[in-house]
């Protein structure tokens, strides 16, 4: 009889109900429909008021009047308002719009229309990520396919609160661009948002591409958003596009093997990338987290942010916190790149102002011969470069490199621009397997006659064999160099404070080394600088009422990198001023497996403004939902004394559990630590580990174990075995989190059913209403 029902329930889900989308006009009774085409077509050219699609629950997207790519086309709207939302209704938890066949092409296009707003979130109501609309494109090797495609003059739409789904890219380096600010017409795209979207797979995750200069895609905005596991670019504001704003958004990778691999052709992964080639180009990236760990042994650059846009780019305020890559694949002719910042001008640019302040980065591991660079400033002839107040700390130990810097100015060949470098705070250690290694914590190589260069109230420390802290390889340009503090702290005689072209210098050498550059470092110092831990560079202990560290007011900067209030007359070298509210300084947050629980433990050197802690969790490192909250053991959120927290996951994932800590300050503002990852016992075939809660209300959740990757029917039976729930969803290999409604269940006592349709592997669990 199971059986029987299971093969009646399949059958009816694949006829979509004439019911399954309801259209409501500003006024007057809803009216249903049988697919989002048939109800956007009967919104009427020029509307007078708000229209509003909800997808139901009934809705598969199989209907003959479904015609895909979805065509939201243009209405003829003039302004902000009206406005056309399409969403699913309250309760239609988990939604999918994806072909029922995979085929090339996208699958839904704002094709024109203007004020459209593509809302995942049932109801409008904010829940869970999983609750949210899915919009999945699975064919594989097209770099025609898109998820969403916003093209033709469309103008102020919102795409928000979307799980979009794309296969992953090949080998060819094909594959889709899963959500596309697009070209196409002879007028570009204004003012369309993305934010709030969940984007994983593809060979770019966001992209915003117009088709000329003459006509580019305008004001876009990128908001929000978490994208992963692509195989080229994360978010890609290309070429034909200006102004856009692409700020917290969280970019990552968790030792995924990027498919999009060859072992004879460079292949380059970047987390963010803008390249307007437009001179009016006002670009910001901003607050945004990159964490990039690539098991490929084919990738040969890793990049977190990349900004070689013409105009005025701003990259401000970024944490690059994990570029690791094997980075292994030895090619005649080409170098293997591992770059946190890189600034530049694309083909085709020009004259460009850079604006990169304020961002933190540590985490840069390879086991290859590669390249390091924390940031490297190559711009266009004509340029400047305005590098400020940044934290870079390069301490993995990168056994193999072949060369590392902190801050990297140009080349000997390279194009004369204005380097403006004031306040920066650089830490490179770690372990070399090589006998001479090029190893800077700042580097001016720029040698051209026309070039100017000012560096001054920087810390630049090296604890590292074959390095040197600041290295003048070029007094070539106008120079003004003053008031930096640079140490090297590492093997004798191996590891200098400052060089030149001719000599190398330690900390004991600093009369030579200022006479050997005078005029310029006539205020320079050589002293020990003591920081809070090898990658968190507040000034800790002695440090803090150093003298010696003391530097000269800049005009125009004004704070530090916390956004501290600099002294006027004496302000500290280096990104941070001490004496200011500083962030938790948080110690490496670690985890065990105690069998049936995992324990999480982690501590802090100080804390300042601090709620408390967060704990998040995640089936793959990418996507992280609130496991508990741990309040601060401060007095009132202050500490300077070492504290110590623990959590104990009782119920981890049975194929491993991702954790992290979401610090929050009282105030609201917050910062993550680093992500741990533990193995669970590992699945073979369906288990189901948990169902909450349970006794269930409208809503519950399943966490799902799969051995592979597939669709799953989850049938609901009551005590009689007679089925009152039946619905399908994909799964992927690993832990998932399914949300299930249930608001339409009566009080008593379910059995839930998990059947995998390919592999027919079962799993069941009871629960009560």
């Amino acid at each position: 009889l199971l059986s029987m029902g299971l093969g009646l329930a399949f059958a009816n889900n694949a006829i979509a109900q004439p019911g399954s989308v309801t259209l409501t006009p500003p006024a007057g009774p809803a009216t249903n429909y049988p697919s989002i085409t048939s109800a956007y077509a009967a919104i009427p050219s020029a509307p007078a008021g708000n229209f509003l699609i909800e997808i139901l629950a009934p809705y598969n997207g199989t209907d003959a009047s479904e015609v895909y790519p979805i065509q939201l086309t243009d209405k003829g709207i003039a302004g902000a308002t009206p406005v056309i939302t399409i969403r699913p209704a309250a309760g239609n938890n988990g939604e999918i719009i994806q072909r029922p066949v995979a085929a090339a092409g996208s699958v839904l296009q704002i094709n024109g229309g203007d004020n459209v707003n593509l809302d995942g979130r049932p109801g409008g109501i904010v829940s869970t990520s999983a609750n949210y609309l899915s919009i999945n494109d699975l064919l594989s090797g097209s770099n025609a396919n898109r998820n969403v495609e916003v093209l033709n003059a469309a103008n102020n739409n919102i795409v928000q609160y979307i799980n979009a789904t794309a296969a992953e890219a090949t080998a060819a380096g094909a594959g889709n661009r899963v959500l596309l600010i697009g070209g196409t017409t002879t007028t570009g795209n204004l003012n369309n948002t993305i934010q709030f979207c969940v984007v994983t797979g593809g060979l770019r995750g966001i992209q915003d591409f117009g088709l000329s200069n003459a006509a580019p895609n305008t004001g876009s905005r990128i908001l929000n958003n978490t994208v992963r596991n692509f195989g080229s670019i994360g978010i890609f504001a290309g070429s034909n596009q200006a102004n856009a704003t692409i700020e917290f958004n969280t970019v990552s990778m968790a030792g995924y093997n990027v498919l999009v691999a060859s072992a004879t052709a460079a292949v380059s992964v970047t987390g963010i990338q803008q390249q307007s080639t437009l001179a009016t180009n006002v670009s910001n990236i901003s607050n945004n987290l990159v964490s990039l760990n690539t098991s490929s042994n084919t990738v040969t650059s890793l990049s977190g942010i990349v900004d070689v846009g013409t105009g005025t780019g701003t990259v401000f305020k970024n944490t690059v916190n994990t570029l690791s890559a094997p980075l292994t694949n030895a090619l005649a002719g080409v170098t293997n790149f591992l770059v946190a910042i890189s600034i530049g001008t694309a083909a085709g640019g020009g004259v460009a102002t850079h604006n990169v302040s304020n961002n933190y980065i540590s985490g840069l591991s390879s086991t290859g011969v590669v390249n390091v660079r924390g940031m490297s400033i190559f711009p266009f002839a004509g340029s400047t470069a305005n590098v400020n107040n940044n934290s870079v700390a390069i301490t993995d130990p990168n056994p193999s490199a072949a060369a590392i810097f902190g801050l990297l100015f140009g080349n000997t060949a390279g194009n004369n621009y204005t380097s403006n470098i004031y306040y920066n705070s650089v830490r490179l250690g770690g372990t070399t397997s090589a006998t001479t290694v090029n190893t800077y914590g700042i580097f001016k190589a720029d040698a051209n006659a026309t070039s100017v260069y000012n560096q001054q109230n920087n810390i630049a420390v090296v604890d590292r064999s074959q390095a040197v802290a600041f290295n003048l390889g070029s007094t070539t340009g106008t120079l003004m160099i003053n008031f930096n503090n640079y140490s090297g702290t590492g093997a004798a005689n191996s590891s200098f404070a400052a060089g030149t072209a001719t000599a190398n210098y330690d900390n004991t050498q600093l009369a030579a080394y200022k006479a050997d550059v005078t005029p310029q470092e006539q205020n320079t110092t050589f002293s020990n600088v003591i920081f809070v831990s090898n990658t968190d560079l507040h000034l800790s202990g002695a440090s803090i009422t150093d003298l010696t560290l003391k530097g000269t007011p800049i005009a125009g900067i004004t704070s530090d990198i916390d956004n501290n209030t600099r002294s006027t007359t004496t302000p500290t070298k280096g990104a941070d001023e001490p004496g200011g509210p500083v962030p938790v300084s948080l110690f490496v947050f670690s985890g065990v497996s105690k069998g049936t629980f995992n324990q999480l433990t982690w501590s802090t050197a100080s804390e300042s403004n601090n709620s408390g802690f967060e704990l998040q969790r995640s089936t793959d490192g990418q996507v992280f939902n609130a496991l508990g909250f741990v309040s601060s053991k401060s007095d009132n959120g202050n500490s300077a004394a070492t504290l110590s927290y623990s959590f104990n996951d009782r119920k981890p994932f049975t194929a491993g559990s991702y954790y992290r800590l979401k610090q929050i300050d009282k105030d609201g503002r917050f910062t993550y630590s680093n992500i741990i990852a533990l193995k669970g016992k590992g699945i073979m075939g369906i288990e189901i580990s948990n169902l909450y809660p349970n006794p269930v209300k409208d809503v519950f959740n399943v966490i799902m174990g799969a051995e592979k990757s597939g669709t799953v029917a989850l049938i609901v039976t009551d005590v009689t075995g007679k089925i009152v729930l039946n619905k399908t969803v994909g799964v992927i290999m690993g832990d998932n989190i399914i949300p299930i409604q249930s608001a339409s269940l009566n009080a008593g006592i379910y059995m839930l059913r998990v059947v995998h349709q390919q592999t027919n592997e079962t799993a069941t669990i009871q629960f009560i209403k």
